[in-house]
């Protein structure tokens, strides 16, 4: 059997085709279609559509052509989304998550209708209810169109069955997480468009229509179409296949932690977010999203940026000293273009990794406290790959972190999902190489000594239990 997990990622999409132990056969990547519209980057749904199928043909062709595709299921961003008529043409761009536009009406929603507690998200730029609000205000009138996700946009317009993911539902900052419903208020306030039905991941969501697919011999019209979700949930899911009780670190443009836990008492002020699990009606997850790139684009566009970010995390500091100071060994051995500014300049972005390490570590405590999780770390994404950061994170934890073999794990995590919706029952996955990373036992201490007090605080701010759920 052959099937078929497409990432609709921020800066990329990628497809892979993989047989039914998950071993990968194909795997193929391009660029997401932006386009600007007045000054600002979108994505067309269209031209995204049609280039999703060239990639699939390509990766089918690739595999082999062995037998056509058994099924597909789609991952990708949480927040993206457009507006469609009843025939699922779209009507509008997609704006990107990461556009500012909507801060006005963010703040107007924040303030009129504060409901994290309900939500598990406060209303921001990035959530879907705000963007809403923006484009009944400023374009297309919503009346008679129906929102997509670009996520679940493929599988709709493939079947002719619109549908959001769960997990992407839980991302507009309109659905109750625990009542597992959409909230009316917060729809009317943010001026919602209609609303398609709601899909766990893992549901059918229909079988291929005849199209350009069909005729490139890569599916059939008995191809499953199964819905995925929400591209680091569904990278977690792979993960935990193996791993189970996995704590998944993913470092991607956007940093996301991601945990199942069976309860969760809420904590004040601290952004961790209560949302659907991955697969299935039940199960919860407790999540966190960090914009990373935010935080280390300025070194990344230096000059010699990325590798004086590699330098930072990978070279030996003087454990005496505070802030963390490169050894002069450490110094001589960089290149020497690096050496002009040393050590204030490795000093500065040595600080940006660690403050960035130090806000997973308090997440996963967090996550520890309130939601009994008590799983290994396991580190994802593109910045995953760098045996530095690795390294860095394991001293940051304090304890192992581990890094599976396998790159494109969004992908491949929604081709599983889709395996799990066909007749072939239970399949023995084949399992990847792990590495693992132990903490240095002095620098562990070190970061320790300087997290340790700011952690002591927040414990105090500890409430008692809200809305736990079993």
């Amino acid at each position: 059997m052959i099937i078929c997990g497409v990432d609709i990622g921020t800066t990329n999409l990628k497809v892979v085709v993989a047989d039914a132990a998950g071993r990968l056969l194909a795997q193929v990547s391009q660029p997401a279609p932006r386009k600007e519209q007045d000054g600002v980057p979108v994505t067309d749904p269209g031209a995204l559509l049609a280039l999703v199928e060239t990639m699939i043909a390509q990766a089918w062709r690739e595999a082999g052509a062995i037998e056509p595709i058994a099924a597909i299921a789609t991952a990708g961003v949480g927040e993206d989304g457009f507006l469609v008529d009843s025939d699922l043409r779209p009507r509008s761009n997609a704006i990107p998550w990461f556009d500012g536009r909507a801060a006005a009406e963010a703040e107007e929603l924040e303030t009129s209708h504060p409901s994290q507690l309900r939500t598990g998200l406060t209303f921001e730029p990035t959530r879907t209810a705000a963007k809403w609000l923006w484009l009944s205000r400023h374009t297309l009138p919503t009346e008679n169109a129906v929102w997509l996700a670009l996520t679940d946009f493929p599988l709709a317009a493939w079947s002719g069955k619109p549908f959001i993911s769960k997990t992407l539902a839980a991302r507009t900052a309109c659905y109750d997480v625990v009542e597992d419903r959409w909230i009316a208020e917060l729809l009317a306030a943010s001026s919602a468009p209609e609303l398609p039905r709601i899909l766990p991941g893992g549901a059918i969501v229909g079988r291929m229509r005849k199209g350009p697919l069909v005729e490139s011999g890569a599916v059939t019209t008995d191809t499953l179409l199964v819905a995925g979700g929400h591209d680091h949930p569904v990278a977690a899911s792979y993960i935990r296949r193996h791993a189970a009780d996995a704590i998944v670190d993913s470092l991607g443009t956007a940093e996301l932690i991601y945990a199942e836990a069976d309860h969760y008492s809420p904590l004040p002020r601290t952004g961790l977010v209560h949302s659907p699990a991955i697969l299935g009606d039940g199960g919860h997850a407790l999540t966190y999203v960090f914009q990373l790139a935010r935080a280390i684009d300025p070194v990344t566009n230096l000059p010699g940026g990325r590798d004086l970010l590699e330098a930072a995390a990978i070279l030996p500091g003087t454990p005496s000293t505070d802030p963390w100071l490169p050894t002069d060994s450490a110094i001589e051995a960089l290149p020497t273009r690096l050496q002009a500014d040393e050590p204030q300049r490795l000093a500065i972005v040595r600080s940006v990794l660690e403050g960035c390490a130090f806000v997973a570590r308090s997440v996963i405590d967090e996550m520890r406290l309130a939601g009994g999780v008590n799983g290994p770390v396991y580190c994802s994404g593109g910045r995953s790959r760098s045996n530095a950061w690795m390294k860095l994170r394991a001293d940051a934890l304090g304890a192992p972190v581990h890094r599976m073999a396998e790159d494109e794990q969004a992908a491949l995590g929604a081709a599983l999902i889709a395996l799990s919706a066909t007749a072939i029952g239970p399949i023995k996955q084949s399992a990847p190489a792990v590495s693992s990373f132990e903490p240095d036992k002095a620098a562990a201490a070190l970061f320790t000594s300087r997290f340790e007090p700011c952690a002591a605080a927040f414990r105090e701010l500890r409430a008692p239990p809200r809305r736990p759920i079993s």
